[in-house]
């Protein structure tokens, strides 16, 4: 290890990095991260280079920051980087901007946020990905809690990552879905060279849908990525749904009219800084921002240089502008002004009391507008920074507002390089600007004034420098007399301080033995509280115990009381059926015994019948079979004259007149034996009835 470096650790050994949290951090754990990365870099140590390490790795610990950007650093560092976050506390952000990163090692990545989950900020961007990259990126916004993601660039030098738009299709739709990120950075992604494929269109759809659907996304910047004047309704209408969006940048993209994306970004309402330099804008779509500024749009800064909206468009801008309160920021560079834009300009400069850094450069303004700032600078109190570098202003127009820099009371800075300013004006300058007290930089380089005259400015502006820090100073030394007045009267202060702590020990023994007795009575009236609570806790049982004894009994009641009336009302039920049923009973009694008189009646009359027929049948039956006994005569014999034979009958008849008489034999058996039933019922009727009456 080089000797500088172990000297430098000497001298700052007893001063470890202090913590947010109050911990120390060991300066080797640093000494070993500068070592992993000159081997990342297969470099050696040098003194500068290692201070710039150690200042800006200290600095971003404190702030909470693993700030890594731009060391070109890979591998070795990254294996370490853990167990520096394990010792160093909290950590929230991760800047690797500007480094070595590869595919293969996104993995450390995850195992560095898997050290820290408290990690939500990771800048990765102008590293050597590619699309393979992208699922890991993806794992780690599904994993942990990430609200910012940067991974185009900022800075123009550096290369950016290799992503082709296929691949940020797929992070876009992820995270239109999660609607986490606070902040997303693409810058310059989205022009690398590839095949057209499906996706490669749908770039702008994608980026459209999630500005619409992310409800927490607060800024982004989609500068140079390749936008073309067919993506600009696409885009617009993804501003038009946005209500969160505040700080935009789409500064870069080679669009012919920058109308219709205008018309969408007009519509946001929270946006606070804006910056579409070099896209196209035109003096129609000033108008989009002219009709918001005049509905109180809350812009704080705006950059529209390096755009052809002339000189009309911009007299516009700076009518609307005048009487705005929000707008401190105003970048109207490479615009294509003339001197025509003298008089919007000073009636703005005049009217305008919040605008503090205005940039007029690259513009052909002449001395005619020079002479015009004479007029109004003087009375401008807000304005903090000026530029009109590169405008053709001459030495006469330089002198006119070097006299009203004389008087300005606000202004810090101006800048008027690259002008057409002479050695004799310098000079003039200079003798001008004495009079200023709050200038503290100017720039009068690339013009044909003197080094001697701009070292004089310099020295002006130091001047002014020191002035600003006497007064400081003055301030402190008022403040430090205060203290002095205040320092002599310690001692008195002292001397009644101690009296009262005196007063305040006897107190705090008087107080000491109070508090003795009044333990003694809070232990006493602690036993006699338990007691209490012990008497209550057991009364409260024996309550609870009778309550719950009661409830039982009154459920039993109850439910005695539901079984009772249920059986009452099935005993009325069933008397009310009984009784039903025993009239019914009593109607068939009452026509059994009317069925059981007329049948005596009309049995004793058919007993009587059948007894005269069966007399008369008998009679016959004992005729004919005296008869049939003798053969001869038989033959002659005649049947009698009887009701039931009708006329009288040939010998040839009497054999079917014996079967005639079996026949009626068994009719009368028959009827003898249903007379029989028929008593038999009867007495069976009787019974039931003489039943029934009991």
């Amino acid at each position: 290890m080089p000797m500088f470096i172990s000297i430098i650790l000497e001298k700052r050994a007893s001063q470890s990095i202090v913590r947010q949290d109050n911990e120390l951090m060991d300066l080797t754990l640093i000494k070993d991260l500068y070592q992993a990365k000159l081997a990342d870099n297969e470099s050696e140590a040098v003194e500068n280079d290692y201070l710039n390490f150690f200042n800006q790795f200290k600095t971003g610990l404190e702030h909470g920051t693993i700030d890594l950007t731009k060391m070109h650093t890979s591998f070795n560092v990254f294996s370490r980087l853990p167990q520096i976050i394990r010792q160093s506390g909290i950590i929230w952000s991760l800047k690797l901007y500007g480094n070595c990163i590869r595919d293969s090692e996104m993995q450390r990545i995850n195992q560095i946020l898997s050290t820290n989950p408290m990690i939500s900020h990771i800048d990765i961007g102008c590293n050597e990905m590619t699309d393979i990259s992208m699922t890991a990126i993806i794992d780690v916004l599904t994993n942990y809690r990430i609200l910012s993601l940067q991974l185009g660039q900022t800075d123009s030098l550096m290369t950016v990552n290799r992503f082709t738009r296929d691949s940020m299709y797929n992070l876009i739709e992820f995270l239109a879905q999660i609607d986490r990120l606070k902040s997303f950075g693409i810058a310059g992604i989205g022009t690398l060279a590839q095949r057209k494929t499906s996706k490669f269109g749908l770039f702008s759809t994608s980026l459209a849908n999630m500005i619409r659907k992310c409800r927490n996304l607060l800024n982004i910047d989609m500068s140079d990525c390749g936008f073309i004047d067919s993506d600009q309704s696409i885009l617009s209408l993804g501003f038009q749904s946005n209500e969160s969006l505040q700080r935009l940048s789409i500064k870069n993209n080679p669009f012919t009219d920058s109308s219709i994306i205008l018309h969408g970004i007009s519509q946001l309402k929270n946006l606070i800084y804006l910056n579409i330099s070099k896209s196209g804008v035109t003096s129609s779509g000033i108008e989009h921002l002219c009709k918001s500024f005049n509905h109180n749009w809350g812009l704080i800064s705006l950059n529209i240089s390096e755009n052809p909206i002339g000189t009309k468009g911009v007299a516009s801008l700076l009518k609307t502008l005048s009487n705005n309160n929000y707008l401190v920021i105003l970048n109207l560079s490479s615009t294509q002004i003339g001197p025509e834009i003298g008089f919007p300009l000073k009636e703005f400069l005049l009217n305008n009391q919040v605008i503090q850094d205005l940039d007029l450069s690259k513009n052909n303004l002449g001395e005619t507008v020079a002479f015009l700032l004479e007029e109004c600078l003087a009375e401008q109190h807000n304005l903090l920074n000026f530029s009109i570098s590169s405008c053709r202003i001459t030495s006469s127009g330089g002198v006119a507002i070097a006299k009203s820099l004389a008087v300005n009371d606000s202004i810090q800075y101006i800048n008027l390089r690259d002008n057409f300013l002479t050695k004799a004006s310098g000079y003039e300058i200079v003798s001008i600007l004495q009079k200023n007290d709050t200038l503290q930089r100017i720039d009068l380089f690339s013009n044909q004034i003197d080094c001697f005259a701009i070292e004089a400015a310099d020295v002006i502006c130091q001047r002014n420098k020191s002035s600003v820090q006497d007064k400081l100073l003055s301030n402190m030394r008022k403040r430090y007399i205060q203290l002095s007045i205040v320092k002599s009267k310690i001692p008195a202060s002292k001397e009644r301080l101690k009296f009262l702590k005196d007063q305040v020990q006897q107190s705090q023994r008087e107080i000491s033995k109070i508090q003795i007795e009044i333990d003694k009575e809070s232990d006493e009236l602690a036993e006699n509280l338990s007691k209490f609570l012990k008497e209550k806790r057991e009364l409260e049982l024996f309550i609870n115990d009778k309550q719950k004894s009661i409830s039982e009994m009154k459920g039993k009641m109850n439910e005695v009381l539901v079984f009772r009336e249920t059986q009452i009302s099935d005993i009325t039920e069933s008397i009310k059926k009984e009784k039903d049923i025993f009239d019914q009973y009593e109607k068939e009694a009452k026509k059994y015994a009317d069925d059981i008189e007329r049948i005596k009646t009309s049995s004793a009359n058919e007993e009587e019948f059948l007894a005269q027929e069966t007399e008369n049948i008998e009679k016959l039956i004992t005729e004919i079979s005296r008869a049939s006994r003798n053969k001869n005569s038989i033959k002659d014999y005649i049947i009698p004259d009887v009701p039931y034979l009708g006329k009288n009958k040939s010998h040839k008849e009497i054999a079917k007149i014996a079967s005639v008489s079996d026949q009626l034999k068994l009719l009368y058996d028959d009827i003898v034996s249903e007379n029989d039933q028929k008593t038999k019922s009867k007495k069976q009727l009787v019974k039931k009835r003489q039943l029934k009456n009991k």
